[in-house]
């Protein structure tokens, strides 16, 4: 086969993947998207101001922190622009233990509370409201920014281990809004099905008590409690 016959052979491919038409459906100004799947909350290892109780005061060196969990997550859009949306994120509720760090755990377990690895579960939901940026939106893998804002709320609040065993009854978790950034791809599957990965880092930090019957020990408090999370998500979308 001479080069002049390659060079057909390579042109005459060319032309047909050219001519191929293109998978999935453009992206454009008042499409509407929905995704569903797996969302995974990681949040940073235990990061507070030291935990403090009536009777000992702050506790130096002590913190605590929420564990990471995974719930089914989705997010529903608007496209402003094709380049421009806006995007909620939403999910089930996510449950969290609250963990102790080493230097608490061996205080309280020198004050006779051994079993408080894990202080207290909450439930919690993440809204979040961005507006997103997507390159390239009418190919069929179209990668996007965002930036927005995230409300912080539980659902439902638990005392664990030996400080429930103490006569702690109550967690109160409050509330926080803070700033959320993200970056993600859609990638066609057909003209209206695609499938979705991002990751998004949110700040977020909250203030914690643990009340009830507790000894001597008295209310437990904790401030500026930092969960700064990093959130992945696996996602199958469709536009309509």
């Amino acid at each position: 086969m001479n080069n002049r016959t390659k060079s057909v052979i390579a042109a005459t491919a060319l032309v047909s993947l050219a001519s191929i038409p293109m998978l999935g459906h453009a992206l454009e100004q008042g499409d509407w998207t929905f995704r569903a799947g797996a969302t995974g909350i990681y949040p940073k290892d235990t990061d507070s101001d030291p935990v403090s109780t009536a009777a000992t005061g702050p506790i130096a060196g002590t913190a605590v922190g929420p564990g990471s969990a995974w719930s089914l997550g989705l997010t529903i859009g608007y496209a402003m622009t094709a380049n421009w949306g806006i995007e909620l994120l939403a999910a089930w509720p996510f449950k969290h233990d609250i963990e102790a760090n080493d230097t608490l755990r061996t205080t309280l377990s020198g004050l006779g509370l051994a079993g408080t690895e894990v202080i207290g579960e909450v439930e919690q939901l993440p809204p979040t409201l961005s507006v997103n940026y997507t390159f390239q939106p009418d190919q069929p893998m179209r990668p996007y920014l965002g930036a927005g804002i995230n409300y912080w709320t539980t659902t439902d609040e638990e005392v664990k281990g030996d400080l429930a065993t103490a006569g702690y009854t109550n967690l109160d978790v409050d509330s926080s809004w803070g700033i959320a950034l993200q970056a993600g791809v859609d990638y066609d599957l057909s003209d209206r099905l695609f499938i979705n990965g991002s990751v998004r880092w949110i700040n977020i930090e909250t203030d914690a008590r643990v009340t009830g019957t507790g000894g001597a020990l008295g209310p437990i408090t904790v401030d500026n409690i930092k969960l700064d999370p990093w959130v992945f998500s696996i996602f199958l979308g469709t536009t309509f």
